[in-house]
Order: structure tokens, then C-alpha cells, then sequence
């Protein structure tokens, strides 16, 4: 008895008895698969199987560390299914290939979920992995994970790595289009993938990797009162037990401007400008306590107006 045949073909019964033309057949298939191959339908199917660049990918089954990854010849729910690999201790596949896929769970039991239970997805392989560069200088600013924008490149896929090693797993989290940011709020690893429009990508491990841990702990210390322009330096007046501060550049003169790091100054409070911009100062303590980013004033150089809160 051949189980992978059985297992591809019974999810299309109708074909396997227009092909056999002997229903009594089909049953006794059917149990000989039961006996020697396992409970072919006793099991929950893999859900959210997806494709992200050119790898199958799957939620993982509870008590499950065994897929069979197969090759279907339509999208149709009847469609015969071809056994292409076994994954085991893990829920990714790497495709190159062309084709529609999916995913069977297999138990150490010999327990298998039904062929058509699961997702089915379309893979076309004219993504071009490693296409163009990778963002550079990808790096944390507080709770936030950035990048340098790579030229002519406007979208950027957000990646969760199982560790630093530079073959890691790399769990896709997010889509982030028209910007070099993105708001962490999980600890872990983290990487940035460029994506553009004619389905190029840069290679998973070809840009940097960065570590967050969420253990900051934003607005639990003063932010510097007075800040002010001085000519072209940017002043403030020292938080008690503060002797670390962070420069902000802001996008507009909202409350709710997003801040770009600049700069960190230890043991001063003065920060030279050549910029025009605004700007505004963080308090940093030692234990990863910082002031809120929009708690202080906000100054506009070259001109010597100060903003506060209110404005």
C-alpha cells in the first residue's frame, strides 16, 4: 500500500472511483491506509499558511512537529495533491517553484489532518530574493526600530528572527510603506527587508539585526524644563539625578510629531545645531527610564521661538 498516493488522492474521491471504476476497491484501499498508514483524517490541518517572499509558511498544530508540504494540481477542493517533503521542527519551506501549496499535520500516531482541510496558496516564483540591497544602518531608538531608506525603495517588510545566527528563521510581523520606522512593542530580534514594487527583495540576513528588550519604561522621569536656543545651541535646564539626555529632531510642531534621534549628550545640556528644525530633549536615566518624547518644550531653529505643549 502506497500511504503518500493514498493520502494525495483520497481528498478527491470522486476521481479515484471514476479512475478505478470499483468502489469496493476504494474502500479496501481506504482501510489498508488506515491499518499501516494511520488515521489519514483524525488530526486539525495547519491554519494561515501563507506565502512571505518565496517561503510556505504555517501556524504551527499543538502536539504537532511533523507537515508534509504538497503540490496541488488546482486550487479546486477536489484537486489530486502531489507529496513533495516532510518539514520537521518547523512550519517554513523554502519554494522555488511555481505551483499551489499546502500543508498536511502528521503526528508521531501516524494521525495526518485531510488533504483539502487547510489553506491552499498560490506561489509565483518570479519574486527575486536578493534583487536589491538591504536597508542599512538598521538600529533601535527607544521603542522604535529604524533604518536608512534605500534609494527608490518605498515599502519594507518588518521580520521577527528565532535568533542572531545568520540562518535564522525569519517570522514575517508587518508591512511599513512611505517610512524607516517602526514601533517595537515585543522583546526580540529584529530585521528589515526592502520590497519593490516589480517583487524584488532584499536578502532576509543581508541587512543588520537588532536586539529589543521591552523593558524601557517611557515617561517615568522628568523631561528638561526650559529648553531654549541660545544662538545656535540648543539649552535646557539639568533634570535632578539626570546626567544623560537624547536630541530629537520633530516632524512638525504637534504633540503628536514623530521624533527622529540625533544625538546623545552626557554630562552637558547644551547641543549645537547647524539644522534648521525642531527640536526637542529627552531625559535619559541609567535604569532605561526616559522622559516622555513630546513631555518638554519644543524649540524651532534658526528662529528663537519656543513651543510649548500648548501651541
Amino acid at each position: 500500500m502506497n500511504c503518500t498516493s493514498f493520502k494525495a488522492q483520497s481528498g478527491n474521491t470522486k476521481n479515484w472511483l471514476r479512475l478505478n471504476q470499483n468502489p469496493l476497491l476504494f474502500i479496501i484501499s481506504a482501510l489498508q491506509a488506515f491499518l499501516f498508514c494511520g488515521n489519514a483524517y483524525a488530526f486539525d490541518a495547519p491554519e494561515e499558511i501563507r506565502i512571505e517572499q518565496n517561503v510556505l509558511v504555517w501556524e504551527e498544530v499543538a502536539g504537532v512537529s511533523t507537515y508534509d508540504v504538497y503540490l496541488l494540481s488546482s486550487v479546486d477542493l477536489n484537486a489530486n495533491g502531489t507529496y513533495l517533503d516532510t518539514v520537521v521542527n518547523s512550519n517554513e519551506f523554502t519554494l522555488n517553484t511555481a505551483g499551489i501549496y499546502t500543508v498536511v499535520s502528521v503526528t508521531p500516531d501516524g494521525e495526518y489532518s485531510a488533504l483539502h482541510s487547510s489553506d491552499r496558496v498560490i506561489f509565483d516564483n518570479s519574486v527575486n530574493v536578493g534583487g536589491i540591497e538591504a536597508p542599512e544602518n538598521i538600529r533601535l531608538e527607544r521603542n522604535q526600530l529604524v533604518w536608512d531608506d534605500v534609494a527608490g525603495v518605498s515599502t519594507y517588510d518588518i521580520y521577527l528572527l528565532s535568533s542572531v545566527g545568520l540562518n535564522a528563521n525569519g517570522t514575517y510581523l508587518d508591512t511599513v510603506v512611505d517610512a524607516n520606522e517602526y514601533a517595537l512593542s515585543t522583546a526580540g530580534i529584529y530585521t528589515v527587508v526592502s520590497v519593490t514594487a516589480n517583487r524584488d527583495y532584499s536578502a532576509l540576513h543581508s541587512g543588520d539585526r537588532v536586539i529589543y528588550e521591552n523593558s524601557i519604561n517611557i515617561g517615568a522621569i522628568d523631561a528638561p524644563s526650559n529648553i531654549r536656543l541660545e544662538e545656535n545651541l540648543l539649552v535646557w535646564d539639568d533634570v535632578a539625578g539626570v546626567s544623560t539626555y537624547d536630541i530629537y529632531l520633530l516632524s512638525s510642531v504637534s504633540p503628536n510629531a514623530n521624533g527622529t534621534y540625533l544625538e546623545t549628550v552626557v554630562n552637558a545640556n547644551e547641543y549645537a545645531l547647524s539644522t534648521a528644525g525642531i527640536y526637542t530633549v529627552v531625559s535619559v536615566a541609567s535604569d532605561r527610564e526616559y522622559s516622555a518624547l513630546h513631555s518638554g518644550g519644543r524649540v524651532e531653529f534658526p528662529t528663537s521661538i519656543i513651543l510649548t505643549n500648548a501651541q
